[in-house]
């Protein structure tokens, strides 16, 4: 009997021994390189029973344990072809599977807005993707342009380095580095969401999302009402690349170029992109130059390392040099000499080719995925960030020298978060923690002329006949007294006249250096097949500290029309300030999910959403703190993918309250960021992507939005702006447009012609603000509302792997606003912006 036994035990021994599994990885991408996430994966015996099966995640990978044998190997995904071919697998083995796309339907939306690659329709959150193929259709070349066709979302782009980002009413534009956005915006899962940092040019990226909502549990102490994140294109075992050239009016250039190869087989890939786009400004500049041109080179270095079928590393370097023509803040009071007051028409702006804007970004990421177990997996996004930018423009607008400011920024982050999931079939967990760290010095200098100063001041009119007013100069403009009640200043002591300095330059810094350390835990459980309910939760500590220094001007600097020659702040500081504090704050939701089919969910949502604590100097240079902002947010959502995967359609409900809202209000010639009570919103968004025919599909968005601030703050007294409505937010906005395709045996073609349109909005949260110009016509700080047409089509030819493309945004050249007011406006001289011009051009695609 125990020889049996012993000889029982070594057959079963010796049979495991040589029937060890293996494994079979790999990608699943599509023919355009897009990572196809959530791919179906299935190895089943040859006569169809089932073996194994998995899901591509967020990086389009999968990964199977089967024992050796010959299988059928099946892929599949909504949108494309199954691939579908037999596989002998004796040791573990790499694949890389391209799926072909499927126009008789519509491609699924998958999305990593919950840490983890879901279809778009398990998601219990109002999250809008942008893919690749879209981007490029469209030629979006900008978040400006991308936003059009998110509903809830604006962005503005006055000029590059300072863009601002608006989603469901809530505006984060503020410049300051001591001042946290309210949106947050990732690149591969770092955070760049600081002002001066939140620009990225698009090339070879395979997807952009944007959740809406307040999701800090998710996206940290910035996505106070939303979060964007760029996904950009990973290296793949394929080797190839493309090269695209194009031209455009308004001297446009642009060039990319991509290149993918395997460096170690099965192990080691690595990608390189470049882009160079250059245009002319669309507004002149009649004192030389132009201005709301682009000129911007990037780059990046991308490698993926998979050392085990348990481990994936990424590795990402960007570097991007931004050297802009300056911001067209055109005077809306003060008309060019022989020119119009229409934002859109040649400007006059003092310092002409001089107005610039600039920024050198270098970043660095790694990320890392290790599948601990079958269900656990450790994820591991380090980041590094470090820029040096700034801007001339010309505040006023004029050629009078008033408001010529002159600025430059260095700012460098670095981040760390560490995050386990854990997934069956009923529950999904994220939880983890990071840490931010962040510093940055801004410095600035003002340079104006006392003579334009009196002339503002005294009410006696900057410009006359769009030249600077010198009129009430003594004896001449170029030696000009300082005027008093009973006429020119003497000197006591010298008995002569006190001149007024043509050359004032004042100077003035503020920094940062902020830190933060954040816990935080995602749950969501299956309670039958169609019920769900989730919880998040995230505790956040930060040190904050903010600097200020206002130096005493030297004498051929200073201002005679101050005591202390500053005319701004006109407190000086001996050296510099700094004032600093602790805080701590805690975040939640809550969802709910039912959906009763694979095609069809309800969601619910509840969360909350913050901006940090701010430390400030008042005009005094004394320090105070403003509380930090609050959101409460209520969600309800459907989302719908039916007719045999030819109808996707998406739509929420939302009402939120925000106390303690923080917004700019206008102190002498500054803007001081003050706390301004409390404010609530409604609103209702909807996308809808339908294949109607063969050859023939339609997309459409469309946003409502009703946003103002309250009568009354949390305490019942009466606040500023009540009943205005939020700036930059239209009742109305939205896209509708059509894609027709045509399949022949040698050849594809495209055609996109698509319109967007805004209401009318606001550019000040005090809408009732009114001026009048030098024609006696009074304005408010509006746009009236405006619809773009937009045309873009593409040939490609299938053998040579060429594409040419054609592309026509703002097609009938419309012009309109994109922003009014601004710091101009604080001094009664308003500026206006005024948005893209009509932009036509072609591109040609090399694929090889």
């Amino acid at each position: 009997m125990k020889t049996l036994l012993s000889l029982a035990l070594y057959f079963v021994l010796a049979t495991t021994a040589f029937a060890q599994s293996v494994s079979l990885s790999g990608r699943i991408l599509s023919e355009s390189d897009e990572s196809l996430i959530g791919a179906t994966v299935l190895l089943e015996t040859p006569s169809g029973e089932f073996v194994a099966g998995a899901s591509a995640d967020q990086n389009g990978l999968f990964r199977l344990s089967v024992n050796p044998g010959t299988y059928q190997l099946t892929v599949s995904y909504v949108g494309y072809e199954t691939y579908d071919e037999s596989i002998r697998l004796d040791a573990d083995q790499t694949v890389t599977i391209i799926l072909e796309e499927n126009d008789l339907v519509l491609r699924e939306v998958v999305v990593t807005t919950q840490k983890r690659a879901q279809s778009n329709i398990d998601v219990p959150v109002a999250v809008s993707n942008v893919s690749a193929e879209f981007i490029s259709e469209a030629n979006l070349e900008s978040f400006a342009s991308l936003s059009d066709y998110v509903p809830g979302v604006q962005v503005q782009e006055q000029v590059v380095i300072l863009p601002s980002y608006v989603i469901r009413g809530i505006t984060s534009d503020d410049g300051s580095l001591a001042v946290e956005n309210r949106v947050s915006v990732f690149q591969d899962n770092i955070s760049i969401s600081k002002a001066i940092s939140a620009y990225v040019e698009f090339f070879d990226i395979d997807r952009v999302e944007v959740v809406k909502g307040p999701h800090g549990t998710l996206f940290g102490r910035a996505a106070q009402i939303g979060a964007i994140q760029i996904v950009t294109k990973k290296p793949t075992a394929r080797t190839g690349g493309n090269v695209t050239l194009g031209l455009g009016n308004y001297g446009q250039e642009y060039v990319q170029a991509t290149f993918n190869a395997p460096l170690i087989e099965d192990k080691l890939f690595g990608r390189a992109s470049i882009v160079y786009n250059q245009r002319d400004g669309y507004v002149e500049n009649l004192a030389g130059g132009d201005l709301q041109g682009k000129n911007t080179f990037a780059a990046r270095l991308s490698y993926r390392y998979i050392p085990t079928d348990k481990v994936v590393a990424d590795l990402i370097l960007n570097y991007q040099k931004d050297d802009t023509p300056g911001t067209s803040f055109k005077s809306g009071v003060h008309a060019p000499t022989g020119g119009t007051l229409d934002a859109s028409d040649p400007a006059a702006m003092e310092s002409g080719e001089d107005l610039r804007a600039f920024r050198d970004v270098f970043g660095l990421t790694l990320n890392v995925t290790a599948d601990l177990t079958e269900n656990v997996s450790l994820t591991s996004n380090t980041g590094f960030r470090q820029l040096t930018g700034g801007e001339v423009f010309d505040a006023d607008g004029t050629l009078a020298k008033l408001l010529l400011i002159g600025g430059s920024s260095e700012y460098s982050q670095f981040s760390q978060e560490l995050r386990f999931n854990y997934t069956t079939n009923r529950v999904s967990i994220a939880a983890g923690a990071s840490y931010f760290t962040d510093q940055g010095e801004s410095s600035y200098t003002l340079f104006t002329d006392d003579r334009s100063f009196f002339a503002l001041s005294a009410g006696l009119g900057v410009v006359t006949g769009g030249q600077p007013n010198y009129s009430f100069c003594f004896p001449s403009p170029e030696q000009c007294a300082l005027l008093g009640p009973a006429g020119p200043v003497v000197n006591p002591v010298t008995g002569a006249f006190i001149f007024m300095n043509s050359a004032v330059e004042e100077n003035f810094t503020d920094g940062a250096d902020n830190s933060s350390f954040d816990l935080f835990a995602d749950i969501e459980i299956d309670l039958t097949d169609y019920l769900s309910l989730g919880a998040g939760y995230r505790q956040t500590w930060e040190s904050l500290q903010t600097m200020y220094y206002r130096p005493l001007p030297q004498a051929k600097d200073a201002s005679v029309l101050s005591p202390t020659g500053r005319l701004i702040t006109p407190v000086p500081t001996a050296d510099r300030l700094y004032a600093s504090d602790d805080f701590n704050a805690s975040l939640y939701r809550a969802t709910l999910k039912i959906k009763p089919s694979d095609a069809f969910s309800l969601y619910g949502t509840v969360s909350t959403g913050r901006r940090p604590y701010i430390i400030q100097f008042n005009g005094q240079a004394v320090a105070e703190t403003l509380d930090d902002e609050n959101v409460l947010s209520y969600e309800a959502g459907l989302k719908a993918f039916a007719l045999d995967s030819r109808l996707e359609f998406n739509a929420s409900v939302f009402a939120y309250e925000w106390t303690n809202f923080i917004t700019d209000l206008p102190d002498g010639l500054l803007f001081e960021v003050t706390d301004a009570g409390a404010a609530s919103a409604v609103g209702f968004e909807t996308e809808l992507r339908a294949l109607i025919a063969p050859f023939m599909s339609v997309y459409g968005n469309y946003a409502y939005m009703d946003a103002t601030f309250d009568d009354e703050d949390s305490d019942g007294q009466p606040q500023a702006y009540a009943g205005n409505t939020f700036r930059l937010t239209p009742e109305h906005s939205g896209a509708v447009g059509l894609r027709f395709f045509a399949d022949f045996e040698k050849a594809q073609f495209v055609l996109n012609p698509n319109v967007t349109f805004k209401s009318q909005h606001y550019f000040d949260d005090n809408n009732a603000r009114m001026f009048m110009n030098e024609l006696g016509q009074t304005f408010a700080l509006e746009e009236d509302g405006y619809n773009l047409a937009n045309l873009t089509a593409a040939l490609t030819l299938k053998e040579s792997g060429v594409t040419f493309s054609f592309f026509a945004n703002n097609l009938f050249d419309e012009t309109y606003l994109i922003d009014a007011g601004n710091t101009g406006g604080s001094v009664g001289l308003p500026t206006l912006v005024a948005g893209p011009r009509r932009f036509v051009g072609t591109k040609v695609t090399f694929e090889f």
